[in-house]
């Protein structure tokens, strides 16, 4: 077992592999385009939203009205429902959320009937005991 992932005196190196990614995205994010949504429903800035849109799309500003319009329904929708919350009637019996529930139900009822969590658990105990 001491050689599976290595042994405890690389492990800092494993680890550090997950860094250049960082360090490239650190980089590469502040040149990325932010998201239109974003920028129209979260912060409220129309013109920032249609700025980036062209240049996401490459198109002209007045082939985007339509889109904009989307974004301007679904702002108001947002605000609309802003402090809404639903409880577990409505969960259950609206339609478009039974296919979410049912995957939901479904991954959590394999999860506990597969065993992995009892795996998870005594894993530790496992690798201590093979030393």
């Amino acid at each position: 077992m001491n050689s599976l992932l290595g042994n405890e005196d690389y492990w800092p190196h494993c680890l550090a592999i997950y860094a250049l990614p960082t360090f490239i995205s650190i980089f590469v994010l502040p040149l990325l385009p932010e998201s239109p949504k974003f920028l129209f429903v979260v912060k409220n800035q129309p013109q920032a939203a249609l700025k980036e849109l062209q240049v996401i799309r490459g198109v002209q500003k007045e082939l985007l009205i339509d889109e904009i319009e989307s974004l301007k329904i679904e702002a108001d929708e947002n605000r609309k429902n802003a402090g809404v919350s639903i409880g577990l009637g409505k969960v259950i019996t609206d339609r478009s959320l039974l296919l979410p529930l049912t995957l939901v139900c479904s991954l959590q009822a394999g999860q506990q009937f597969s065993g992995i969590n009892a795996v998870f658990y005594y894993s530790t105990d496992s690798f201590k005991a093979a030393d």
